[in-house]
């Protein structure tokens, strides 16, 4: 199976990052916009992991839950990937006090002794749109510059969800196998 682990979004930010991405269609009609239901925040993407795996991904991701208090989570501003070349797609970023990198950082620590690398280079965001045919940066700028100082909502995170991705050839479909509560009581 194909898994990565995450934090989904509140209603409410999924609405408001719908009516962005409306906005978005309108002016980039080769772009593929992320469904509302599939909009998340990736805090590690595993790849293949096979059943037995599951089992040690699952104890860690449980360990690590365990360690973080419930928190919020402000989707703000947005920019793009590669920060170079040609754009493939649109983000906006995802502020929690600094708890999603630090989640982040403790699964990389905990899943490094089961083969699973740490890629040290996490950035909190949500992919918005994709693009099939690259935009003029310029043209994207625009929006990026607009939306510097836009919310687009808040979610309060309670748990982490352990995410399977199956490729189709209409996109992908994520189904939560797992869900584990933030039940720390450390403050950060």
């Amino acid at each position: 199976m194909r898994i990565f682990i995450a934090i989904w979004l509140s209603e409410e930010t999924r609405k408001a990052l719908l009516s962005a991405q409306k906005v978005l269609l309108n002016r980039f009609p080769q772009a593929r916009a992320v469904p509302p239901d599939n909009l998340h925040l990736t805090l590690k993407f595993l790849g293949e992991v096979s059943a037995p795996e599951m089992e040690k991904v699952s104890g860690v991701l449980g360990e690590v839950a365990s360690l973080f208090p419930p928190f919020s989570l402000t989707v703000k501003t947005a920019g793009v990937f590669p920060e170079r070349g040609p754009v493939r797609l649109l983000w906006v970023g995802a502020e929690g006090s600094g708890l999603p990198a630090r989640i982040n950082r403790q699964l990389e620590g905990n899943l490094e002794k089961y083969g699973y690398p740490a890629e040290n280079r996490f950035r909190e965001h949500i992919t918005v749109i994709r693009f099939r045919t690259a935009p003029q940066r310029s043209e994207i700028q625009s929006i990026i510059n607009q939306w510097q100082e836009k919310t687009f909502g808040q979610t309060e995170v309670k748990e982490l969800a352990l995410v399977e991705s199956r490729l189709t050839p209409e996109g992908s479909i994520y189904t939560t196998l797992k869900s584990f509560p933030l039940t720390g009581n450390q403050r950060f």
